[in-house]
């Protein structure tokens, strides 16, 4: 029998704080060793796009765990115009499912 146990909020926060971190190291992808900053921080509000990541990720967080049937996943893709990039996201709310975030070039 396949566990269908969902995430807790500790357990969702978990998840996006391991994915913020990853983001705000992003490494340049033309990275000059003369370059003082080697990563493009996507967190910052220099991006529009990570506005909408932000409420992603806090409507995913805080949804409410006393009403288990109502948690729900997300996963979507937002595009970063100004780096001709987007986000793509998988936020499961089974624990058996790996939650995965990748930066694609369009």
């Amino acid at each position: 029998m396949v566990s269908t146990m969902k995430r807790n909020k500790q357990e969702r926060l978990q998840i996006v704080l391991d994915i913020c971190k990853k983001l705000k190291n992003f490494p340049k992808s033309t990275y000059m060793q003369s370059d003082p900053h080697p990563f493009l921080d996507l967190y910052n509000s220099e991006y529009p796009a990570m506005q909408q990541l932000k409420n992603v990720f806090s409507k995913f967080v805080n949804q409410d765990d006393h009403q288990p049937d109502l948690l729900c996943g997300f996963s979507g893709k937002i595009k970063i115009p100004q780096l001709n990039k987007s986000i793509q996201y998988v936020l499961p709310i089974k624990c058996n499912v790996e939650a995965t975030c990748v930066v694609r070039s369009n």
